[in-house]
């Protein structure tokens, strides 16, 4: 995974992205033995409800990126409001 997170992430991102997944991983890693004994062979079902809101979430929020360069679509986040404060520190930063 933190091949993934080196293609798809900004270098200033990396390291956020980085703890994330391995906050993420150690979440995973002690919740799935409980949810073994407690659901057995159904221990999948809570991964699929999150897989399937993740999935509506993403459908509804984030826009296509498809060819953009980054600007573009930070711009497109600024446009419509919905933009991180990583977005705000890259424009400062361009603006130097």
């Amino acid at each position: 995974m933190p091949l993934i997170i080196g293609v798809v992430m900004q270098l200033s991102q990396q390291f956020s992205g980085i703890n994330a997944l391995t906050v993420a991983n150690f979440v995973v890693g002690i919740g799935v033995p409980p949810l073994k004994l407690m659901l057995g062979n159904y221990t999948f079902l809570p991964f699929s409800v999150f897989l399937g809101g993740f999935w509506i979430f993403t459908y509804r929020m984030v826009p296509e990126t498809r060819g953009k360069t980054f600007e573009e679509i930070a711009a497109s986040f600024r446009r419509s409001g919905r933009h991180s404060r990583s977005a705000e520190k890259y424009k400062r930063l361009s603006s130097v």
